[in-house]
């Protein structure tokens, strides 16, 4: 998927988690869940957060160890461990999104790095992802009404 489509799916998450539950700082929350759903693209030079930080693709291949369920909780615990649990947590919510999603394209996602990929029908760019996009990105828009009434 691309990175459009994991920002507006992890602004969904963010903003259901505002009609369900009463968050301190939900600019905040939401702001860690999209990093968090950006984050497993660092290792690809051309992404959101790799163009800023280039070198971490020279010593991880793309859809490799940060695309895995240990790089989820090492980096989560990282931040619990700095911060609190309530930003690590917004931070996986976004990591997990961000592994389904892509677990629904052709190059899938191999959870636990060794194991097999779990892999989808779509293209990272194509039509799914496209729509995907699109839907979330008018839902997000109905629920930031929805929430601001």
């Amino acid at each position: 998927m691309l990175g459009r489509t994991h920002i507006v799916v992890a602004l969904f998450i963010s903003l259901l988690f505002l009609v369900f539950f009463s968050l301190n700082n939900p600019f905040l929350f939401a702001f860690l869940v999209v990093v968090g759903s950006l984050f497993p693209d660092i290792d690809r030079s051309s992404s959101i957060l790799g163009r800023k930080v280039k070198f971490v693709s020279w010593f991880f291949s793309h859809r490799g160890f940060f695309h895995s369920f240990y790089a989820m909780i090492l980096v989560s615990l990282v931040i619990y461990a700095i911060f609190s649990l309530v930003f690590a947590f917004a931070f996986l919510v976004g990591f997990f999104s961000h592994l389904v999603l892509d677990s629904f394209t052709k190059m899938g996602v191999s959870f636990f790095v060794v194991d097999k990929k779990v892999k989808g029908r779509f293209v990272a760019g194509g039509l799914f992802d496209t729509l995907l996009f699109f839907i979330f990105f008018l839902v997000d828009i109905y629920l930031l009404i929805v929430i601001s009434l």
